[in-house]
């Protein structure tokens, strides 16, 4: 019979380690419940993270779209401005048809020298005043394309109202 009885040490001691299994087995728990949540968070973030690179690439799209559709119209106003560099660039070296002046016969001379020089002077300042007229034109074109285009992309919509439409 004293072999079936434990020692109270004994006895204490299963008690304890008991306590202690018992402990480490909700510890465990916690920890697993716990592994279970931060890794469902984990999930979530890289959800939140694979959506965010979508709209970020979406929006890198959006941009290089913009992009082109600004070196479009930077284009077609460089094709706008070449035809009349020409003409300004011809008016710049003073041969024009409305201002040219009669030829002198053979045996006359022209009465005053200075004459001519004031007449190039003056088609000179002329073809410079169209030029800057053009060029002022092109850029008021150009302007005009580039605010029109941002504010297709910048447009504000109004809210819908509450009630229904019948």
């Amino acid at each position: 019979m004293a072999d079936q009885k434990r020692p109270p040490q004994e006895e204490e001691q299963a008690k304890k380690s008991g306590e202690l299994e018992k402990k480490l087995r909700k510890s465990e728990k916690r920890l697993q419940e716990q592994l279970q949540e931060a890794q469902k968070t984990q999930a979530k973030a890289q959800e939140r993270f694979k959506r965010a690179e979508a709209r970020m690439q979406k929006r890198a799209v959006r941009v290089q779209r913009l992009q082109e559709r600004l070196a479009a119209v930077r284009q077609q106003q460089a094709g706008r401005t070449n035809p009349q560099q020409p003409a300004a660039e011809h008016a710049f070296s003073g041969v024009s048809g409305e201002r040219a002046t009669p030829a002198a016969g053979p045996g006359k001379a022209p009465s005053n020298a200075s004459a001519p020089q004031e007449d190039a002077v003056e088609q000179a300042k002329e073809a410079r005043a169209t030029a800057e007229a053009a060029e002022m034109a092109a850029r008021q074109e150009l302007l005009e394309a580039v605010l029109t285009a941002a504010q297709k992309v910048l447009q504000i919509r109004r809210p819908r109202p509450d009630r229904l439409r019948t």
